[in-house]
Formats: structure tokens, C-alpha cells, sequence
């Protein structure tokens, strides 16, 4: 499933009217649903919150990118309470990948307080992914 919104810890906001928001109340705070589709808009409030965001630079035509798409979602579904998942298309948002260094995608980089916690680069297995996120979470 994927959303488009932006991410505040104590509200959601729709952006740009895509598709509704889905919000999930897993005690406090509120909780989304789903992969974040991200764009300059609504980059800095993600990036910057107290949660970890695992965000997946990607573009529709890179066939490595749709394949690693299904394992962010089985990713979601495993680690969603601990981290945001979140992605952004390369070829909208340029100024953000030339800001983050990011010339080749796939690529996925690891947020915590705006702060780059780990990155991947290419097409990476469940696994690979699986043992940086909890590197990062111990």
C-alpha cells in the first residue's frame, strides 16, 4: 500500500491531494499505515522526526527499484511500530537527491533526527536490510 502524506508526530497531513491518509492508533503517537510517498513538501518534517525513516530512493522506470518494492512492504509490515517507511522519486524531487548525494537507485538511507543513520546502495536482499535496521535499532 502506498500513501501519499505528509508526517508530523502529533497530526497527519494529505499532501498535494493524492490519496487519503490512513492512520492507525497504536497508543501514542499516531502511526501510518503504509510506504510515504515523499516529495519537497513534506521531506523535512519526515526526515527530521524522533522516529527512524528508512527512505528508498527510487524512479517508475528502474526495474531494480519495482523489484525491491515488495520487500519494503514485507519490511513495513515487520518493523512499521519502530520505523517509518518512506519513499521518494528521484526524478521529481532532484534537488533533495543532489542534497543527499544520491546518484545511483536504488539507494535507501537511514534517518533519525535529520541525522543519516546508514545507507544501501543498489538492490539489496531482505536480509541485508533486515540486519541494518537492527544494527541501528540496538
Amino acid at each position: 500500500m502506498i500513501l501519499s502524506a505528509a508526517f508530523c508526530l502529533d497530526r497527519p497531513l494529505t499532501a498535494s491531494g493524492r490519496s487519503s491518509v490512513i492512520v492507525v492508533r497504536l497508543g501514542s503517537p499516531k502511526v501510518f499505515v503504509g510506504v510515504l510517498d515523499l516529495n519537497e513538501a513534506n521531506w523535512q518534517p519526515i526526515v527530521h522526526s524522533d522516529r527512524l525513516v528508512l527512505v528508498t530512493f527510487w524512479a517508475p522506470w528502474c526495474g531494480p527499484c519495482r523489484h525491491l518494492h515488495p520487500t519494503i512492504e514485507t519490511l513495513n509490515q515487520h518493523f512499521g511500530r519502530k520505523i517509518l517507511f518512506a519513499r521518494i522519486n528521484v526524478d521529481e524531487n532532484p534537488q533533495i537527491c543532489s542534497q543527499m548525494d544520491v546518484h545511483t537507485i536504488p539507494q535507501m538511507i537511514l534517518f533519525h533526527a535529520g541525522r543519516e543513520c546508514g545507507r544501501l546502495i543498489g538492490l539489496q536482499s531482505e536480509q541485508v536490510i533486515t540486519r541494518m535496521l537492527y544494527r541501528i535499532l540496538e
